[in-house]
C-alpha cells in the first residue's frame, strides 16, 4: 500500500464514512474507494482531488500527510 493511498483511507476514516458512503459522496463505485485505498489501483492526481474534494479537504493538506508533517 502507497502513502498516498494510506492518507486517502485516513481522511475517509476520519470523516465517518463507510466505503459505500463514501463512493456515492465521490461518485465512484464502492471496489474503486476500496481498490484505491488499498493500492490495487493506479492513484492519479485526477483521482486524488475527487477524494479530497469530497471529503472536504484540502491538496496541500492531503501533501502533509503524505510527507508526515502533520
Amino acid at each position: 500500500m502507497t502513502k498516498e493511498a494510506s492518507v486517502l483511507k485516513h481522511l475517509r476514516e476520519s470523516r465517518n464514512l463507510s466505503i459505500r458512503k463514501a463512493a456515492k459522496v465521490i461518485g465512484l463505485s464502492d471496489t474503486k474507494v476500496n481498490h484505491a485505498e488499498n493500492g490495487r489501483c493506479d492513484i492519479n492526481p485526477t483521482l486524488i482531488l475527487k477524494f479530497i474534494n469530497a471529503y472536504g479537504y484540502s491538496y496541500e493538506k492531503f501533501m502533509k500527510l503524505v510527507k508526515d508533517e502533520v
